[in-house]
């Protein structure tokens, strides 16, 4: 049960710092933030300290503010969406044609 409240905090810590991180990558005030996603400053701060919990739609609402993937703030990492290209293939029609 220790360990568990442990981990529980860690993570909490880790993911304030990836939003102060973000936060201050887009050079916004935790006032600026708060009032973007209709909270106080002093959750903020305690959110980046590591010593308020997160939940999904508050992490969701801070994301899309900060203009970051949620699943950064949660994980530390950067998705890398691929683009899938068209122009190596050729429709079935197109080949029996040939």
């Amino acid at each position: 049960m220790k360990k568990d409240r442990e981990e529980i905090k860690n993570t909490m810590q880790m993911i304030g710092k990836r939003i102060r991180f973000h936060r201050r990558a887009a050079d916004i005030t935790q006032e600026e933030l708060a009032l973007g996603i209709s909270c106080s400053a002093s959750y903020i701060s305690n959110l980046e300290s590591g010593h308020a919990r997160i939940n999904v739609l508050r992490l969701i609402q801070i994301a899309e503010f900060l203009k970051v993937d949620a699943g950064e703030l949660l994980s530390g990492v950067t998705p890398k969406h691929k683009q899938l290209s068209c122009s190596g293939f050729q429709r079935s029609s197109e080949q029996n044609d040939g």
